[in-house]
């Protein structure tokens, strides 16, 4: 009997989710000799990378990812890129943190807020540390 998950999420369409931004970021060298700045991206060319980063509700696709293939679609440097999806992360954080947070502090999860504030932590040093580096 099959699960939900499998129902949901068939093989088949997890591997075009997987292959698809593959395509994109093959395609994206040309694209990524621009020069642009986060400060000179239009109204249009935000919402545009706003959009491909809800790609990633589909199993497969990376947020941050289709965030920055598509700001270098947009014309953004690769160190602007990283920069803007690094920022896009920010408000999604900060949403997801007021809707999680206050279940830690249930006395069923009283021994979890320790690692989850460890975690979190740890997941923003690595954040930080990735941008750091695509941006050298």
């Amino acid at each position: 009997m099959p699960s939900c998950i499998t129902e949901l999420f068939p093989v088949s369409s997890v591997a075009h989710a997987v292959l698809i931004p593959s395509v994109f970021r093959l395609n994206i060298h040309e694209e990524a000799d621009a020069d642009h700045e986060i400060g000179r991206l239009t109204l249009g060319q935000s919402a545009l990378i706003g959009l491909a980063q809800s790609l990633a509700l589909s199993p497969g696709f990376s947020r941050s990812g289709m965030t920055m293939v598509a700001g270098l679609y947009a014309g953004l440097s690769f160190g602007a890129a990283a920069r803007f999806a690094f920022l896009l992360a920010t408000p999604i954080i900060l949403g997801a943190d007021i809707v999680e947070v206050p279940r830690f502090f249930k006395p069923e999860c009283a021994g979890l807020l320790g690692p989850a504030v460890g975690g979190g932590i740890a997941a923003g040093a690595a954040a930080y540390g990735s941008v750091w580096a695509l941006i050298r």
